[in-house]
């Protein structure tokens, strides 16, 4: 079913409020933009699958509230980006959660188990991958495309079913919902810009005294990338950063000399030059 209305979005969150779990699902585009921008969200009951349209639904707080809902236990697979995708469109996390990526590691399946090798193991199917670079944010979409999306979550509700009646048998549900806990916290989302440098690739490489400023000029970067909504390797690469780092440079002049930083407006390198500072003091 695809929900493009309110209407039909507030029904349906009335609908499957009366069971204690809901699988859950986002489809969502962010290789243009800072934050990740929400197309679909696939959620299923025992009952029914619906593919609910965020770019059509004028208001989406219905599925706010069921996602808020603590009698209801919200289903993921590897829940980090979509609860990220989430947080930024609906203001909430849903909570509480249930990770099958985790609780698969406790059913002795191995780590990091993609979702196709979850279905495979627990419901005996095999799914097609013909739609997983679908643009989502093209409309319409086709029936295909939106069997696909809810594959997504049609058989992750019946695996949540299956894996919490073994780990139940085996006493380790409790082990798995302690594991899960702390991904249904909002502080687990939220970026902290000085704490940006340690993803950056190569940073290992840096002195103590370069640390300063990578986690200045990386905080800069998050700051300029978040403020126009762009990936922050529009801004600088990780590779450009690095060399800045490694050369502080004290004025505009060598800054530009660093390839890779041509885009950048003069006050772009002035703010940039000024993190430099703050980095070595």
């Amino acid at each position: 079913m695809y929900i493009s209305t309110v209407e039909e979005l507030s029904a349906f969150c009335e609908r499957a409020r009366a069971f204690e779990a809901v699988a859950v699902d986002t489809e969502f585009l962010r290789e243009k933009t800072y934050h990740p921008r929400l197309c679909l969200v696939q959620v299923a009951t025992p009952d029914e699958c619906v593919a609910i349209d965020p770019l059509a639904v004028k208001d989406i707080a219905p599925l706010a509230e069921l996602f808020d809902d603590p009698a209801v236990t919200k289903v993921f697979h590897a829940c980090t980006q979509d609860m990220e995708v989430l947080l930024q469109a609906l203001g909430t996390v849903p909570a509480p959660i249930f990770d099958t990526q985790v609780a698969a590691a406790f059913l002795s399946e191995r780590q990091q188990i993609s979702y196709n090798g979850l279905v495979h193991a627990f419901c005996g199917v095999t799914l097609p991958k013909s739609e997983s670079l679908t643009d989502w944010a093209r409309r319409p979409l086709t029936d295909k495309q939106l069997e696909y999306a809810l594959d997504d979550v049609r058989y992750l509700i019946q695996a949540y079913h299956l894996m919490v009646g073994r780990l139940n048998a085996e006493g380790r549900l409790p082990w798995v919902l302690d594991e899960i806990r702390p991904l249904a916290m909002r502080s687990h989302y939220e970026i902290d810009k000085r704490e940006a440098y340690k993803k950056v690739k190569r940073v290992n490489s840096c002195t103590r005294r370069q640390l300063g400023i990578a986690r200045e000029l990386a905080a800069w970067r998050e700051a300029r990338a978040e403020r126009h909504d762009i990936p922050r390797k529009w801004v600088i690469s990780d590779e450009v950063l690095i060399a800045l780092v490694k050369r502080a440079p004290r004025d505009e002049a060598s800054f530009r000399a660093i390839r890779g930083t041509e885009q950048l407006s003069e006050a772009d390198v002035t703010s940039a030059l000024m993190a430099v500072e703050r980095g070595m003091t």
